[in-house]
């Protein structure tokens, strides 16, 4: 599939309250057409506290529905530790 805002929103939802209790507050969600990345968690470094930005999801790349949510799921873990100052020692 190739991902749409309108299904990324979608699961966006389904997924924070699934596995993130609504802790996590809207955030914008883009597409882009980079092949380098499938997805990114966009933020700015603040000093004590980094800033929440962006989801962007690639649709470069044709994949299974079931690829597409894995790929929102691991950019929303990494909003998650972001909202909740949580330092990642290696983000991957």
């Amino acid at each position: 599939m190739i991902p749409t805002v309108t299904f990324i929103k979608k699961m966006f939802n389904v997924f924070n309250a699934r596995f993130f209790d609504n802790q996590l507050p809207h955030i914008d969600i883009k597409l882009c057409r980079t092949k380098r990345v499938f997805g990114k968690f966009v933020y700015i470094k603040g000093g004590c506290r980094d800033l929440p930005v962006r989801i962007e999801i690639s649709q470069y790349f044709d994949y299974p529905q079931k690829n597409v949510e894995e790929v929102l799921i691991h950019e929303m873990i990494h909003y998650y530790l972001c909202v909740h100052n949580i330092r990642e020692k290696d983000p991957h």
